[in-house]
């Protein structure tokens, strides 16, 4: 099946725009979407290996993916990471995790919207901002291991490929507000697709409308 991402780019061009994390985000992300958890191990051990990448950085992927594809995931994740690098814990440097914390990353990825966002969350539920804020901003992408785009890459092609698309346009900027650039998010859309063997052109069309602005 022809990429509908990429028809007048070649991959191998657009492939150096991700970085190997950023390669093993969309991955990860990936291998779960298409309920291909054993191919996490083959991705662990690989990227380890040749890119020297630290069991931190694996958990912090794990653990975001946590508020996408559920906690079952995350546990899956990390226990399969947990028999491949042993039972030594990783030391993750002391950073103070709140809720001032997390507003401040909230407002890196919605930017100008930001206000706007938490207006309509709370008229969702009344408690979905302190929730989004402090649960998900506050404990999760305040946590040290992940940049602030790797996090919202991981975002983007979740969203993508669950065709949610009002959530998914809203991390699509995000990700540009963290420093993603067009290229690299087509690239990652493409890979995903690729391995979840589903087509979601949603993501590029935002991608291509946003880059055009």
């Amino acid at each position: 099946m022809p990429s509908l991402f990429l028809s007048q780019m070649k991959s191998s061009t657009l492939a150096a725009h991700l970085t190997p994390r950023m390669k093993v985000c969309v991955e990860l992300a990936s291998v779960y979407l298409a309920g291909k958890p054993r191919r996490v191990n083959r991705i662990l051990r690989t990227s380890a290996h040749t890119h020297a990448l630290s069991k931190q950085f694996f958990a912090e992927v794990l653990i975001h993916l946590s508020l996408l594809l559920g906690f079952p995931t995350m546990i899956d994740g990390l226990e399969r990471l947990r028999k491949l690098s042993g039972n030594s814990e990783y030391e993750a440097q002391s950073r103070k995790r709140s809720a001032r914390q997390g507003k401040k990353l909230f407002n890196r990825v919605y930017g100008s919207q930001a206000t706007r966002v938490l207006k309509n969350l709370k008229s969702i539920h009344r408690e979905l901002p302190e929730w989004i804020m402090k649960d998900t901003y506050g404990k999760v992408f305040a946590r040290p291991g992940l940049e602030l785009a790797e996090r919202e890459l991981l975002n983007v092609i979740v969203l993508a490929n669950q065709k949610l698309e009002r959530q998914l346009y809203s991390h699509i900027r995000g990700a540009l507000r963290c420093g993603l650039n067009p290229a690299q998010l087509l690239y990652a859309l493409d890979l995903s697709e690729k391995i979840t063997q589903t087509v979601h052109p949603s993501g590029a069309v935002i991608v291509r409308k946003l880059a055009c602005r």
